[in-house]
C-alpha cells in the first residue's frame, strides 16, 4: 500500500487501529477457506526454525518482549486480505511475515489500520515494520529503510470485449481509463499520457478517477471508460477469479519493488530482519510462499536494502 504507496497516497482519516495477535509459536495456522482464497501454507512455515543466531541481532527490546509489531492493511487481494465471510487474514505478505518472525523466534502481533497511516505508525513507534504492499521509492528511503522483496508496477487491461480496438498501450491516447485516484497508477498513467500521446502529438488519455480499484473495474465493465490498470498481482487474482473477463495492455508501467519499511532510527532492528528474509529466500520458503499465492512472476533473486536509492 505516496507517502504511502503500494498503491495510494495518504489522507487524513482517524480511523481506530484493530489489533490482533497471531501467535506464531505454539498456536495452529488459520483455517481453510474456499479455493480461491488459498489457506496460508502450513508446509512452508512449519519448515522455519528459529536461527539463534538472527533472534541475538533484534534489539533488546524486541527480544524482552518477544514479539514484532506488523503494519498492515488487508483490503489488497492477494498480498493481504479477509475472504468474503471470513474474519481471517490470509495473503502472501502475512505469511511472509509470519515467516521473518519464526525465523526471529518472536511471535507476530498485526496491527490493522488504513494503508495511507502505515507509515505515520511507524514514525510513531506503534508498529515495528511494514509489510503491506508497500511500494519502494527514493522520497521514502529519506526516512525509512526499505528491503525489497517483491516486484510489482502498473498494469493496463481492458475487457475481452474491448480488447480488438486496443492492441497496445498507444491506442489508449484519446481514450479514458478509470482507476483509484489515491493510488501512484493515478500519476503513472499522467506521465504516459504526457510523454507518449501529448508530445507525439496525439490527444491526452481522459483519466477517470473514482474511490477504488474494484469502483474502476465496474465502470469499465459497464462500459463507462475504455481501460483500467491494477498491480498486476491483484490483476492476476481478479482474472483467476473472473476467467475470460478482462486482457492486459502492454507490459506493466513504472516497476517498482514491494519493501518492508523499518524507521531508519531502528538500524539493528533493519539488520536482523534483512538477514532474516535473506534466509528464507535461501531455504526455499519464499519461493514456496509465492507459489502457494500464485506470485512467481513477482519474485526477486534476493531481497535488497533501499534499492531504488542505488538506480
Amino acid at each position: 500500500m505516496a507517502i504511502p504507496t503500494r498503491r495510494r497516497t495518504p489522507r487524513a482519516l482517524i480511523v481506530p487501529t484493530v489489533v490482533m495477535l497471531l501467535a506464531l509459536a505454539g498456536c495452529g495456522s488459520p483455517r481453510d477457506t474456499p479455493a480461491l482464497h488459498p489457506p496460508s501454507n502450513r508446509k512452508a512455515l512449519g519448515s522455519v526454525q528459529v536461527d539463534p543466531q538472527l533472534r541475538q541481532m533484534l534489539p533488546a527490546d524486541v527480544r524482552r518482549r518477544g514479539r514484532l509489531v506488523l503494519g498492515l492493511n488487508p483490503i489488497f487481494a492477494p498480498m493481504e486480505f479477509k475472504p468474503p465471510g471470513s474474519a481471517e487474514m490470509h495473503g502472501f505478505d502475512l505469511d511472509f511475515a509470519r515467516a521473518l518472525a519464526r525465523t526471529l523466534g518472536v511471535r507476530l502481533q498485526v496491527s490493522v489500520s488504513p494503508f495511507d497511516q502505515l507509515i505515520n505508525s511507524l514514525n510513531t513507534d506503534r508498529v515495528d515494520l511494514v509489510i503491506s504492499g508497500l511500494s519502494d521509492s527514493r522520497a521514502r528511503e529519506q526516512t525509512l529503510d526499505m528491503i525489497d522483496y517483491f516486484r510489482s508496477g502498473a498494469q493496463v487491461f481492458t475487457t475481452t470485449r474491448k480488447a480488438g480496438a486496443q492492441h497496445g498501450l498507444r491506442e489508449l491516447c484519446g481514450r479514458s481509463i478509470g482507476l483509484s485516484k489515491t493510488t501512484d497508477n493515478y500519476g503513472t498513467i499522467q506521465k504516459f499520457s504526457a510523454e507518449q500521446c501529448v508530445a507525439a502529438g496525439k490527444p491526452p488519455i481522459d483519466i477517470v478517477g473514482v474511490d477504488s480499484s474494484a469502483s474502476a473495474r465496474l465502470q469499465l465493465q459497464q462500459g463507462r471508460v475504455d481501460a483500467s490498470v491494477q498491480e498486476p498481482e491483484t490483476l492476476a487474482y481478479v482474472m483467476k477469479q473472473a476467467p475470460g473477463t478482462f486482457v492486459r495492455l502492454g507490459k506493466p508501467l513504472n516497476p517498482a519493488p514491494y519493501a518492508i519499511a523499518i524507521s531508519k532510527q531502528k538500524k539493528q532492528l533493519t539488520t536482523a530482519v534483512l538477514h532474516a528474509a535473506r534466509k528464507l529466500f535461501d531455504d526455499g520458503v519464499y519461493a514456496e510462499l509465492l507459489r502457494t499465492w500464485n506470485l512467481q512472476g513477482s519474485a526477486l533473486p534476493k531481497p535488497g536494502l533501499n534499492l531504488k536509492g542505488r538506480q
